[in-house]
């Protein structure tokens, strides 16, 4: 038995110069060779596809920039795409705007969708522990996004990407520990417990005990004297 055509509705398609195979819709389907073909976020949170031509030229497209492309007309230098419901990956035609890439950081941090911190705030502040495990629950959940979690915890969205596609963050439990575990940690290294005890015990992986025990990480955070709190100063 044939299979049914697939229909898209209310949807207009254009051929995409070079890549003639692959057709883009003015709601943001991509289709190669009439079936429709995924796309995938990235860092950024816009969705991009990758186009290939006889298996060689391979071309990595935004998906809302080669709409507009596409429909409207190319962009100059200096412009972006901006999404109006300030969601990136609700790709149509009527909620696209083009602006300058000056007035489009401008109008960002005006209405405070720019949770990333300003160049002069150093850099941005790591999770947590409980933040991590929270997070990935949250997540998990299907209950929420990762727009909304970046509002949440007041993280830019790369910085939520990452930690969710298992970039940044990566092992059991891995986040930023408290210097009171960390000092207990290095209290039972030192009094000679097992690795997997440890590891067990904090939820950490062995690759972050390591850090620990080498000060790689932690490296100011020292054991308590007489109940005194002790920091290095490398």
């Amino acid at each position: 038995m044939s299979k049914e055509p697939q229909v898209y509705p209310r949807q207009n398609f254009r051929v995409v110069p070079g890549f003639e195979n692959y057709l883009v819709g003015d709601r943001g389907t991509v289709l190669s060779c009439g079936v429709q073909i995924g796309t995938e976020c990235s860092a950024t949170g816009y969705t991009h596809v990758i186009l290939c031509k006889d298996g060689i030229d391979r071309k990595n497209a935004q998906v809302h920039r080669l709409m507009v492309e596409l429909f409207w007309r190319k962009l100059k230098k200096g412009e972006v795409v901006h999404h109006i419901n300030h969601n990136k990956s609700d790709n149509r035609m009527d909620n696209f705007e083009i602006r300058t890439l000056a007035n489009n950081t401008s109008q960002t941090y005006k209405d405070g969708l720019n949770h990333g911190p300003k160049m002069s705030e150093g850099k941005q502040k790591r999770f947590t522990l409980d933040e991590v495990n929270e997070i990935k629950a949250e997540y998990a959940s299907g209950e929420t996004s990762m727009m909304k979690l970046s509002v949440k915890y007041d993280r830019n969205l790369s910085s939520m990407f990452f930690l969710l596609n298992g970039t940044s963050y990566v092992g059991p439990g891995a986040g930023r520990m408290s210097c009171d575990k960390v000092r207990h940690v290095r209290k039972l290294l030192k009094e000679g417990a097992k690795d997997e005890t440890i590891q067990e015990i904090f939820n950490i992986s062995a690759a972050s005990l390591d850090n620990i025990r080498t000060r790689r990480s932690y490296k100011k955070v020292n054991l308590l004297h007489d109940g005194v709190k002790i920091y290095s100063n490398d």
